[in-house]
């Protein structure tokens, strides 16, 4: 998941990460959406040695095993609801913004022999099966609904699935929802287009979360005092008038910098959420508010997966009706 950057968004967004992979990737931040070229790789599964999350690198060599408890993790989802709010579109003023779907995560495993439709999952249909949990059942409580010239308009979803994907020893793991859109959706110069498409949100365990939070507590205090530092050698070059002082303050400033830029704190920014960007779901797990929103025709191989938007989860708050 994209580290940061600022080629579709001045926001970061706590969903995507970005970082050095063996295949290219192009970026979408965690915290907001903007419009860009769409030709660009979303994140899915953990970098094998870093700490990000690569939305769509299911090309990772089999010789990486899965997460031991994978099968439990995803178990454990069984019976949550989630309110999703899907942000689509590829350009700053326009927008199609997608509400009130709630779904429901089951644990029971799709029949692959086709007794129940679903649409293909990347990590269950892709190269690296045994990375996922195997497709669950998805419920639609909730149809999803827009506001369009006419009113208000229903979004028809069918054939709804999900998965998790974790690799072993990655401190965070992606749920997966699958979809298949009846009929192309569209308000002003924003399209959804028919066909199958997919919300990747990132999850975490709350040690792994917390650890992770604490270094980059550490990591942002060092980047801090670098840059006083640095804001302090180039007060100093500016004020002396001596040509050795003036060298040896902007060599000092030029090494702070580097020191800020070496930390891989932003890159910690980008990937590590804060605690108000996770709710919790089940098996003591946490899962990021923020995710993307994503197609891919044909196989999980070949073409470049479509960046469509910007996926907002919320917990579904269920309430008593008796109640007075």
């Amino acid at each position: 998941f994209p580290s940061q950057p600022h080629l579709l968004t001045s926001k970061p967004l706590h969903s995507v990460f970005l970082l050095p992979m063996t295949m290219p990737i192009a970026t979408l931040p965690c915290r907001a959406y903007a419009g860009c070229s769409i030709s660009i790789l979303l994140p899915l599964i953990l970098a094998a040695t870093s700490t990000s999350i690569d939305a769509f690198s299911f090309t990772i060599p089999k010789l990486n095993p899965a997460n031991p408890a994978l099968k439990d993790l995803s178990q454990a989802q069984d019976g949550i609801l989630i309110n999703l709010r899907l942000d689509v579109g590829q350009k700053e003023d326009s927008h199609l913004l997608i509400d009130g779907l709630t779904v429901e995560l089951h644990g029971d495993a799709i029949d692959k022999k086709g007794t129940k439709n679903s649409v293909p999952l990347p990590g269950s249909s892709g190269p690296n099966p045994h990375l996922s949990s195997g497709a669950n059942s998805l419920h639609i409580l909730d149809t999803a609904r827009f506001i369009g010239h006419d009113g208000t308009n229903h979004v028809e979803l069918q054939d709804a699935c999900w998965e998790m994907v974790w690799r072993e020893s990655a401190p965070a793991g992606v749920i997966v929802c699958g979809f298949d859109l009846a009929e192309d959706v569209q308000r002003g110069d924003a399209t959804f287009p028919k066909g199958r498409f997919y919300l990747s949100l990132p999850v975490w365990t709350r040690d792994g979360l917390a650890d992770k939070q604490a270094y980059k507590a550490e990591k942002l205090a060092e980047a801090e005092q670098h840059k006083i530092d640095q804001a302090d050698d180039i007060a100093k070059m500016q004020a002396t008038s001596n040509p050795l002082m003036k060298a040896l303050h902007y060599r000092n400033a030029i090494a702070a910098s580097e020191k800020i830029s070496m930390s891989g704190v932003k890159s910690l920014v980008a990937a590590v959420p804060d605690a108000e960007d996770v709710m919790p779901i089940g098996k003591d797990l946490v899962m990021c508010t923020k995710g993307t929103v994503w197609t891919k025709s044909g196989s999980f191989l070949g073409k470049e997966h479509v960046l469509l938007g910007v996926a907002n989860a919320s917990p579904e708050i269920v309430t008593n009706a008796l109640a007075p």
